[in-house]
């Protein structure tokens, strides 16, 4: 049965492969994806959270940003919506409450600037959001607003908004 790359191959070409029963490398069968074979160790060593090997790696490479890297990841994941995921990510990070994810952003979602606030007027009261939802009628959602319940209007009153220089009428 082989074993994985042995000392002696740290003299001859063919890294991150198997090596036979005598320690000579087989050059033919590559180490298994998401594990890396070195050098320094006679063992397979399985790839850490955060980076990534494919099949006959002789070192792990760090995870890209906008993807992710569980334990043992032969290549890597993309980052999910309502996520982002900085470079060496380990698991996508969630969007917090309040924001959603920006729509230019969703495909590479690398940093904290591809979650942008919710917009007044509407809301997510959950992290992850890829989107906001718009407020109750009778309710004012500012600007990062994380409930859909944020200020009541009392019914037939008007609630001035200095920022755009207008009243709003509650709706109930």
């Amino acid at each position: 049965m082989p074993r994985w790359v042995a000392r002696s191959v740290a003299q001859q070409p063919g890294r991150g492969v198997y090596c036979g029963d005598r320690g000579t490398p087989d050059l033919s069968v590559p180490c298994p994806g998401g594990h890396y074979c070195s050098v320094q160790s006679p063992a397979a060593m399985p790839c850490l959270p955060g980076t990534y090997c494919p099949p006959g790696s002789a070192m792990p490479i760090q995870c890209p940003g906008g993807s992710f890297c569980p334990m043992m990841s032969a290549e890597p994941s993309a980052c999910p919506q309502g996520f982002f995921c900085p470079e060496g990510a380990r698991t996508p990070v969630a969007c917090p409450a309040g924001s959603r994810m920006n729509p230019y952003d969703m495909l590479r979602s690398s940093s904290s600037t591809a979650c942008e606030p919710c917009a007044e007027g509407s809301y997510s009261d959950s992290d992850g959001s890829a989107d906001c939802t718009p407020c109750q009628p009778g309710y004012l959602c500012q600007e990062g607003c994380s409930s859909k319940y944020a200020i009541e209007t009392p019914s037939g009153s008007h609630l001035w908004l200095p920022r755009r220089n207008m009243r709003m009428r509650s709706a109930r």
